[in-house]
């Protein structure tokens, strides 16, 4: 029999073209996402949305898996104004960002959809705000971290206050997200949960949130302390006040 006949033949065109096929189907329906599912104080709903992983985070799990970290130099939009850290491939999501950049017409509901060159929040706020030298108690120094790390001058105090940036995620389960697994429809997440609290972003009018992968740091100030921060996503939303008391619970999906 001629083996030859059995032969598939593909053109290099036509790879390409399954190939970019492929790629659209997956930028409609990626098989790495995620769901944020925003709750009140009293557990009620208050929405639930599925949030962006951006180009830093999807070639992360690309560089994690294949341990290969050459991703730096290859062009993607924004790398040319903050590169990629690079050699960096052991890192994990431990922090999340919020802001008021999410929205930027003259309805405060109507969000602007996140893309996936984003790499930083459009306007990040702080967690937290202290005079200079002050600090905070030792519970919250294990809570918030990238203390002036956002500054328009970074690493410094603005204003002669010190500004907390980023927060831990799973305050309630020792820092350790939970597995969620339906074998039935063989649905695989791993839940997070993002505590924004009655002191936390005080009157700031949020519509957008993030989770930045880092390095944990042993032995820095505070201990442990985070390196090599990085936008893993971004959810936009319509604006929520965090006004008096009003604290909010996001519990953060991420499907596989």
């Amino acid at each position: 029999m001629d083996t030859e006949s059995k032969t598939l033949r593909f053109d290099e065109r036509s790879i390409q073209n399954m190939v970019r096929d492929e790629i659209d189907a997956a930028a409609k329906q990626p098989l790495l996402r995620g769901m944020a599912v925003f709750k009140d104080g009293r557990g009620n709903v208050l929405m639930i949305k599925k949030n962006l992983i951006v180009h830093r985070g999807r070639t992360y799990v690309l560089e994690s898996l294949f341990k290969e970290n050459s991703i730096s130099g290859l062009g993607l939009t924004g790398e040319s104004t903050t590169p990629f850290v690079a050699d960096e491939i052991d890192r994990s999501i431990f922090l999340f960002g919020i802001g008021t950049g999410g929205v930027t017409g003259p309805d405060p509901f109507a969000p602007d959809p996140p893309q996936p060159e984003n790499d930083e929040l459009a306007t990040i706020v702080p967690f937290r705000t202290v005079p200079t030298g002050t600090g905070l108690s030792s519970l919250e120094d294990t809570h918030y971290y990238g203390m002036n790390l956002f500054n328009t001058a970074p690493g410094t105090p603005e204003g002669g206050e010190d500004k907390y940036w980023l927060k831990r995620l799973n305050l309630a389960t020792s820092f350790i997200p939970e597995w969620d697994i339906t074998l039935g429809s063989h649905m695989i997440s791993m839940k997070m949960t993002l505590d924004i609290n009655q002191n936390d972003a005080r009157s700031q009018g949020v519509n957008e949130l993030a989770l930045y992968m880092a390095n944990k740091v042993a032995g820095g100030t505070p201990d442990p302390d985070f390196a090599e921060v990085e936008m893993f996503s971004r959810i936009t939303f319509a604006t929520e006040m965090l006004s008096g008391t009003k604290e909010i619970t996001i519990e953060y999906y991420i499907f596989a």
